[in-house]
């Protein structure tokens, strides 16, 4: 009779350990529903925050390229870079030359041709120029223009001093360059602007409808180029467009 008791004790205490530690059917499907829930969230907000990531990265490129640039402009008594179609060296290629040899840091991870410009930088020399023809101050031949970064160079500022551009805060350094089918050099000019040529020649839509410029006072801005009611944001006029050096424009307006 004991005997029998202890056995029911046994059993009892057992019962109450596995109702006490395990989980129930409904409670296991609870789980499993919240887990599926979380995990759906997450691969709806996961191509959101890569692209989120990747402009960072590509902000801080901006940021870190500006640093070269200011270390090129010391030691070039303070002259931003020649124009390579004046058989100039490509201005990443002078950055290069500085030290600044790492590929990525002129390529933005959203860049659809990203793999093909690091392959060109790493590959060329850093010294290289480019021939260019007298007349014309066209590229010509096998020295034709080669795109080296993601990032074009205010052609405007080309062998400008710095200390004589007041406007700073508002002037373009770097902008975001469209592909290189369309655009193969390195730079913008204001005259590739005009008209709808500005499409192309800009990846104006690289991050959400907005593109990330560099000014010459370090600020890295993301910017429409086209602001409400189709007015630009980047180009207005020939006065007050943020590429011109000499621009009335107002960054904050």
């Amino acid at each position: 009779m004991k005997k029998c008791r202890k056995n029911m004790s046994d059993k009892n205490i057992q019962k109450r350990i596995m109702s006490s530690s395990g989980f129930s059917l409904v409670e296991l499907l609870v789980v499993i529903t919240i887990i599926a829930i979380l995990m759906g969230i997450g691969f709806t907000q996961y191509p959101k925050m890569q692209a989120s990531a990747k402009k960072t990265q590509c902000m801080n490129n901006l940021k870190q390229l500006h640093l070269a640039f200011t270390s090129y402009l010391q030691d070039n008594d303070d002259y931003l870079p020649s124009d390579a179609n004046s058989a100039g060296t490509e201005w990443p290629l002078a950055l290069k030359r500085d030290g600044n040899k790492d590929p990525k840091l002129y390529t933005c991870p959203l860049d659809d041709d990203k793999k093909d410009i690091e392959t060109n930088f790493r590959t060329a020399s850093s010294s290289a120029r480019v021939s260019a023809d007298e007349s014309t101050g066209e590229s010509s031949g096998s020295s034709a223009r080669v795109r080296y970064s993601s990032y074009g160079i205010n052609a405007e500022l080309f062998e400008k001093n710095i200390n004589n551009i007041d406007n700073q805060h508002t002037t373009i350094l770097l902008v975001e360059l469209g592909k290189t089918s369309d655009i193969p050099e390195n730079s913008v000019s204001i005259e590739k602007l005009k008209d709808n040529n500005w499409r192309k020649a800009i990846d104006y839509n690289r991050h959400n409808d907005k593109s990330l410029y560099l000014f010459l006072d370090g600020k890295v801005s993301l910017l429409p180029f086209m602001g409400s009611a189709g007015t630009e944001r980047v180009w207005v006029d020939e006065t007050k467009n943020f590429f011109n050096p000499s621009n009335t424009g107002d960054l904050d307006s």
